[in-house]
């Protein structure tokens, strides 16, 4: 199936959900509204609904606290859980996340990524672009690096260890435009 032919309702019925880098909750709609919003395409069964929302909430506890508060009242972490939670609404097969921490404090891209680390355990396969490598790499099955769009290597984690320290040395050195010598 080609992706990049399918409407925004075709990708969510094929089980893709996105997160954008940049920030996407609306602000005037409450966290449960905002979680809602990401099971559009079950919303005629309020039972499904319901259920969804107790599962995503065990996954994010932190939100349930503030389910009846406006999302422009949580910090730029939590804001990026209740992206994440949403995204989970629909039950997706594959999430892709893009940068879930940019513009994070180091304690909470740490929060981030424990909740994508537990979400490895839901069978819901995760394609994650990050430029903290070391966070991405935690969670990772496969790694891959690109440059300008292109993969520059790559593979199976457990396969990569020396090779993969290579790569990112060579693209942190790539980053601070030093020449890189091999």
């Amino acid at each position: 199936v080609r992706i990049d032919q399918l409407s925004t309702e075709e990708r969510i019925n094929h089980g893709l959900s996105v997160v954008l880098q940049r920030r996407s909750v609306f602000p005037q709609l409450t966290v449960r509204e905002n979680l809602i919003l990401g099971g559009w395409k079950i919303r005629r069964n309020t039972e499904q609904i319901e259920e969804t929302l107790k599962d995503v909430l065990e996954t994010f506890p932190d939100l349930a606290s503030k389910l009846d508060d406006k999302a422009s009242t949580l910090s730029g972490g939590q804001q990026r859980m209740l992206e994440i939670a949403r995204a989970l609404m629909s039950g997706p097969k594959l999430l892709m996340l893009d940068e879930p921490s940019a513009g994070l404090s180091p304690l909470m891209v740490k929060q981030v990524y424990r909740h994508i680390e537990d979400l490895r355990s839901k069978s819901i396969t995760i394609l994650l672009v990050d430029q903290n490598i070391q966070q991405c790499v935690s969670v990772a099955d496969y790694v891959y690096v690109l440059e300008l769009g292109e993969i520059r290597g790559g593979g199976k984690k457990s396969e990569l260890s020396e090779s993969l320290s290579d790569l990112i040395k060579t693209w942190l050195h790539l980053e601070q435009g030093k020449e890189v010598k091999s």
